[in-house]
């Protein structure tokens, strides 16, 4: 049961809840799960990255190694603020940034624009998330 190994994770000297603690903490949550919903007006359809993510690098032809990478990378963004802070767009090409770095890839560019020019985004604030995904490994 979630509650008594979160209880017993958090609490490791404490011994099981008894059923009256079971139940007051049981409800308390149920209570805030409803309350959460109410206020996301039970929109909990989330758009994620991987799309764009696999909609650039096929496009751009961008090799298997830093399309693996960059998935990883978009796995591990979804696990800290950084969902919640960026657009999909934003976190996908910044995760895609990341992994050619990592990998020393060079992004293609077309007709005299960089490759961030070509998927409309800053290059400033892509460089910022990328080092907030790096930061996620500290």
């Amino acid at each position: 049961d979630v509650i008594n190994i979160t209880y017993c994770s958090c609490l490791p000297d404490n011994n099981l809840l008894n059923e009256d603690q079971y139940w007051t903490i049981r409800d308390k949550v149920v209570i805030h799960e409803q309350l959460l919903l109410r206020v996301l007006s039970f929109n909990i359809q989330i758009n994620v990255p991987y799309n764009y993510l696999l909609n650039y690098t096929s496009s751009m032809k961008i090799s298997k190694n830093v399309t693996q990478l960059a998935w990883t990378l978009v796995n591990d963004s979804l696990i800290s603020l950084i969902c919640c802070q960026y657009s999909v767009v934003e976190i996908a090409v910044s995760c895609l940034f990341v992994a050619s770095k990592l990998l020393n890839y060079q992004l293609p560019s077309s007709n005299n624009q960089n490759w961030y020019n070509l998927l409309d985004c800053n290059q400033q604030l892509i460089e910022e998330i990328g080092i907030e995904i790096l930061n996620i490994y500290n």
